[in-house]
């Protein structure tokens, strides 16, 4: 790069005033057409994959849903997913569809989140991942469900592969495909739209779930996407620095959050629990593990905040939280029993509790609006300290109990 850093500094900020003005834009576009009054907000389902996600997708798939257009939209998908091996005129579409008891030995069993069927036994099974991790052998057992007839298919957010632990030696694009909201559902979304133009009533409800998605994929309308783009290509040294030095700015920040609540917790948890760092903050699981002293052995089960680093393909899409990790479950007959007040998570996390602002809301250190002011604010950053720190030793104290019976019988 031959311009200087202080020069290229001083011809950023300019750049950074258009790409400003272009996310204004699109955010006063929102106001303007109400985009901003979301039902799926507003009822807090963003994030619920069956109750909402899978339930919707499932209600526009079948031929005889209550949307009345027949087979039309299960047609739209298949063609944006290239599957060409169902005959539609026999489908039908089953949620939550049940294939045996789950087996993790011989690798079957289980629910399917979307399951599409015909009269021959050819099938399409789709695994739906907003938050939940994946589970143990979860792709390989759907695989194993009629193999050679069913098809399936993995949805994300944004396209990522399953861990090996749910796909194991499965390849992507032999064994299963991986789809993704930002792109197949959207583009499906926006046909299935096109094709309700006669009927407001589910014209709408389509749009309702299309801006849904947009806003939880980060998607931006097309023009303000190519008008980001042209500023990007006009000055691509400069958008090159911005993005060089970018990631490692927010990480420092992150990092700084992470240190802070460590510290603390380690004062408080003296003589009682070992608070050690995880992964780098760098890496989409960057956590602080509470391991108890004098440690049984640890390894097998401990108390786990998790992300500092708000990467969306973390659990929970990134939402901080503290739970007790049971890495140990599947090799043990023992079961953790959790409080009532709190969520299950997986075989793994059986327990956790979302952490929470000053304002009620989940805390997701990939919030770039927390990022910015906690990095603008200390007395801010403090309080989110003490904020996470009083919540992560009210879920320790609660769920001790449970933790150490467990611990000791396992």
């Amino acid at each position: 790069m031959d311009a200087q850093p202080e020069n290229q500094i001083l011809r950023i900020e300019p750049i950074l005033h258009q790409a400003r003005s272009i996310i204004s834009h699109q955010k006063e576009r929102e106001r303007l057409l109400g985009e901003k009054f979301n039902i799926f907000s507003i009822l807090r389902m963003e994030r619920s994959e069956n109750s909402t996600h899978s339930a919707f997708i499932s209600e526009l798939l079948k031929p005889d849903g209550s949307h009345l257009k027949g087979d039309i939209f299960l047609r739209l998908f298949l063609k944006i997913i290239g599957n060409e091996s169902l005959d539609v005129e026999s489908a039908r579409v089953i949620t939550e569809y049940h294939i045996g008891k789950v087996d993790t030995k011989v690798k079957t069993g289980g629910r399917i989140d979307i399951f599409i069927s015909d009269k021959k036994e050819v099938s399409i099974s789709i695994e739906n991942k907003i938050d939940a991790s994946d589970e143990a052998n979860q792709i390989e057992r759907y695989y194993n469900f009629k193999t050679g007839k069913n098809t399936v298919y993995y949805l994300t957010l944004d396209g990522r592969l399953p861990s090996v632990e749910s796909s194991g030696v499965l390849i992507e694009g032999k064994d299963f495909f991986v789809i993704s909201y930002k792109k197949e559902i959207l583009e499906w979304l926006q046909l299935c739209l096109k094709e309700s133009v006669d009927n407001p009533i589910l014209r709408e409800s389509i749009k309702q779930y299309l801006i849904l998605i947009k806003k939880i994929t980060h998607t931006m309308e097309d023009n303000a996407q190519n008008e980001l783009l042209k500023l990007i290509l006009r000055y691509p040294q400069e958008a090159a620095y911005i993005a060089n030095n970018y990631q490692r700015v927010i990480d420092d920040i992150k990092e700084n959050i992470r240190n802070k609540v460590l510290d603390s917790l380690s004062k408080e948890l003296i003589n009682r629990y070992s608070v050690q760092k995880g992964d780098n903050i760098n890496k989409q699981y960057a956590q602080i593990k509470i391991k108890p002293i004098p440690p049984k052995d640890d390894s097998k089960i401990f108390f786990g905040i998790e992300t500092f680093n708000g990467n969306s393909n973390a659990n929970l899409n990134g939402d901080l939280f503290v739970g007790v990790f049971f890495p140990y479950a599947l090799q043990t007959e023992v079961k953790y029993e959790k409080k009532s007040e709190y969520e299950y998570l997986s075989t793994y996390w059986p327990s956790i509790c979302r952490l929470k602002d000053n304002n009620g809301n989940v805390i997701n250190l990939g919030n770039l609006e927390t990022i910015s002011m906690l990095a603008s604010d200390e007395k801010k950053q403090n309080e989110y300290v003490i904020k996470i720190v009083d919540q992560v030793l009210e879920y320790i104290n609660s769920e001790e109990a449970s933790f150490e019976e467990c611990l000791h019988r396992i």
